[in-house]
């Protein structure tokens, strides 16, 4: 079987466990979770009043995300959540 994963991804370790107690064989895919995954969390600094110009790479992969055709329906209840919220003050960190 083959399964994608990343070593540090807290969803893919259950799996990763899940299939090797038996001893089943697995032809072990490494995948890069994180550029989508971080992304997400980056983006809800935006919501708090983050400043990311001090880390140009930071923005433009947040940018390249946010390209993305699907990021407007996946994001949609946190964008929700952040308009509620606006004109409220936040610590920024």
């Amino acid at each position: 079987m083959k399964l994608y994963f990343h070593p540090a991804s807290t969803t893919s370790r259950p799996g990763v466990l899940l299939a090797s107690e038996p001893r089943m064989p697995l032809d072990m895919q490494v995948v890069d979770r994180f550029t989508g995954y971080a992304a997400s969390f980056v983006a809800l600094g935006e919501i708090t009043g983050s400043d990311y110009a001090a880390y140009p790479k930071v923005q433009a992969c947040l940018g390249r995300m946010k390209a993305l055709s699907s990021w407007k329906d996946v994001n949609a209840a946190i964008d929700g959540y952040a308009a509620s919220l606006k004109g409220s003050p936040m610590m920024a960190v």
